[in-house]
């Protein structure tokens, strides 16, 4: 027997889909009861690989997005450095620059590019994050080759009041405090949140030999870090139609050690912004319609002092202004078996940088206009496809000189679900433009790149899910061809440069699985891949891996549920086969790392203990920086307040 769910146009909002009954019990926990956004993704029933993460797998030791989605096969996470500093996300070998990051399924500008900006994301009000490590759903009009990640803010908050502290190693302090309420038929949340270290940890010098043997050990220098952001969004809801806003703020400040770990520093990277987005939400204005309209505006602005070129790149005192605003429209039309998805957005980006010490200034905008429109079939046997186009047209204009560029894409997608299994096939043609990090540096220990060419890309993947009570099994395969591709290079003073490697060829497949027997619960996520420069002659990097990313990772998770108020779990990461430069010529050591934790927790209370890097191991990260050693953090949390 089949159920057939079909997404009526009002207030009592589902999705269109067929699925087995068999499966419907053990998947479709979500209820939908209220207005649904013509722009939503809605995962549970995607024809596109979706990985989802959700508040309860976030480690109490985690910051921000970018600490905790590496729990997903598909994604590798590495700092340049200790705590504060700037990250780099990889989705199935691809650098972060290639992934695209949504907020409700808006794109976000960045000037820092995206591993850099989920540092600026707090997790407090996330209902969900999702990975999609290839194709992209059709509601997004934009596509590149790493995919994308959608970060879904709650719809719905208790009414009450949350409290959070915590103190842990190398001088690290924190708090956040949580509002949330109702008054006058709306939804209202608050938060406000403070972070800081010294990052005073002790590492092992390696003096240019061999890095973990027995050299000299120093304790890292000028290298603080503090955080302070804040935020409101209210939500008011009629019988058909929604009104949304969200104001965030952001401040942040990293000192930047010199390379040499003298004590007489001062470098710093130091950067500020506001974002403000609007939603309006309605449903069945027309017959069989729904339609979704965003505004955001982003600023931000970013400072790198280094009078004495103490991080290696050059005397800087430049400060770079970043402001972007968007306007978006999505609509969704339901006829018979079919559902037809229509996005269109429209940018434009400013960006500036002064450089008062070398007297340098750049002024560079950005307009661009995309669109897609995609088709949802609903077959027969259980059987769901999908076709996306996608068209993007981009002008630059950069100190009076101006350019013209245009591309499309295309997506085609099959899913097929077989009582608790499942299966899912996607191909895509995507493209990218660089973005201004890229192009232009200057943002902590970056040089620009101004004569970086556009990258387009053609992925497939196949991929077979089981679900059951007990056991979550996930594989899949991929394929991606990428011409132009762009990585981030280092030379040997951890200075990042991003160039075109010409073609590179990625494969791979992964694994995921989660075994629930009480009180155990056992996650098993890890990724073999290659990917292989190709330049189409006999050039010195032809063959050679592109550098950035681990060829091969394993992430180990165990929970056991002592009592129904105590836990305790355990991680161990594997990572090996990095390499820094496209030459191959170094690599940092394997990574074997071992966390540990207890947590403690009733409705109102909780209280924890994490434990990084249990067994103090000496670990560089992918710009030959060190990273810190064991860390120990202690978190309490108070809750007060119940469903509004």
């Amino acid at each position: 027997m089949s159920l057939f769910f079909r997404r009526t146009l009002g207030p009592a909002t589902v999705v269109l889909v067929c699925l087995h009954s068999a499966l419907a019990e053990t998947e479709l926990e979500t209820v939908y009861s209220e207005v649904i956004p013509a722009s939503a993704t809605l995962p549970e029933f995607s024809v596109t690989q979706v990985q989802i993460l959700t508040p309860d797998q976030f480690s109490d030791t985690a910051v921000s997005v970018a600490d905790v989605i590496d729990q997903v096969p598909s994604v590798q996470v590495q700092q340049t450095g200790e705590l504060g500093s700037l990250q780099s996300v990889t989705v199935r070998g691809a650098p972060s620059q290639q992934t695209q990051i949504y907020i409700d399924g808006v794109l976000q500008s960045s000037v820092g590019g995206e591993g850099n900006y989920l540092q600026q994301l707090s997790l407090t009000d996330i209902e969900r994050i999702e990975v999609y490590p290839s194709s992209t759903p059709m509601q997004f009009n934009q596509a590149t080759p790493g995919g994308a990640i959608n970060i879904v803010r709650k719809r719905q908050h208790q009414t009450g009041l949350t409290l959070k502290a915590e103190s842990g190693s190398f001088g690290r302090w924190g708090g956040q405090i949580n509002a949330r309420g109702r008054w006058l038929q709306t939804d209202m949340s608050a938060f406000l949140q403070g972070i800081r270290s010294d990052n005073d940890f002790t590492y092992v010098y390696d003096g240019g030999g061999t890095y973990g043997t027995d050299e000299t050990e120093l304790t890292r220098k000028n290298a603080g870090y503090h955080s302070v952001q804040g935020g409101l969004s209210l939500r008011r809801q009629g019988d058909n139609q929604s009104l949304n806003g969200n104001l965030e703020a952001f401040q942040n400040r990293k000192e930047l050690p010199r390379t040499n770990n003298r004590d007489d520093g001062n470098a710093y990277y130091a950067d500020r912004g506001v974002r403000l987005s609007l939603a309006y939400d309605l449903n069945q204005w027309v017959q069989n319609l729904d339609s979704s309209v965003r505004y955001q505006y982003l600023t931000e602005q970013g400072h790198l002092y280094d009078p004495d070129n103490q991080v290696g790149i050059q005397r800087n005192d430049s400060q770079d202004t970043l402001q972007s605003h968007l306007i978006q429209y999505h609509h969704l039309v339901s006829a018979g078996s079919v559902m037809l998805t229509g996005s269109q957005s429209l940018t434009w980006d400013q960006f500036s940088l002064e450089d008062e010490i070398n007297g340098t200034t750049l002024d560079a905008d950005a307009i661009q206009l995309s669109s897609s429109l995609g088709g949802e079939w609903f077959m027969g046997n259980n059987w769901t496809a999908i076709v996306t186009g996608r068209t993007l047209w981009i002008q630059n204009q950069q100190d009076g000189n101006r350019t013209d560029d245009s591309d499309w894409g295309l997506q085609a997608g099959l899913r097929h679900p077989l009582g608790p299994v499942e299966l899912q096939w996607n191909i895509q043609r995507s493209h990218r433009q660089p973005n201004l990090l890229e192009r232009y540096g200057a943002k902590g220990t970056f040089v620009g790149s101004p004569a970086l060419e556009s990258e387009q890309s053609v992925a497939a993947d196949l991929s077979v899910t089981y679900k059951s009570p007990q056991l979550y099994a996930h594989g899949s395969a991929f394929i991606r061809q990428t011409d132009n591709a762009i990585a981030a290079t280092y030379d040997s003073q951890g200075v990042g440069r991003y160039v075109n490697v010409a073609n590179a060829l990625y494969r791979g497949i992964e694994w995921q699985s989660q075994w629930r027997l009480k009180p155990v619960r056992l996650d098993v996520s890890g990724t073999l891949q290659t990917g292989i420069i190709d330049s189409g002659s006999a050039s010195y990097d032809d063959g050679n891996q592109v550098p950035g990313y681990y060829p091969l990772s394993n992430d180990s998770r165990l929970s056991w549920q002592l009592t129904p108020k105590l836990m305790l779990y355990q991680r161990y990461l594997f990572e090996t086969g990095l390499f820094y430069d496209r030459y191959n010529s170094s690599q940092p050591p394997t990574k074997h790392q071992w966390d540990a934790g207890v947590k403690w927790q009733n409705p109102r209370l909780s209280m924890s203990m994490d434990i990084t890097n249990l067994l103090n191991r000496a670990h560089l990260d992918y710009s030959r920086k060190p990273l810190p050693g064991r860390a120990i953090l202690f978190t309490i949390q108070i809750t007060t307040g119940a469903d509004s």
